[in-house]
């Protein structure tokens, strides 16, 4: 939960426009078992 919301604040997309459910919370569980993260901003 610590890296996601440090992960919020840099790149939001992530979150607000992840497959459902998107939450904190889900993405934070995502992060646990991915080999590499992806973050995007506009």
């Amino acid at each position: 939960m610590v890296v996601a919301g440090e992960h919020f604040p840099f790149c939001p997309d992530n979150i607000r426009q992840a497959e459902a459910p998107a939450t904190l919370a889900a993405y934070a569980d995502r992060l646990v078992n991915d080999h590499s993260w992806t973050l995007w901003w506009d």
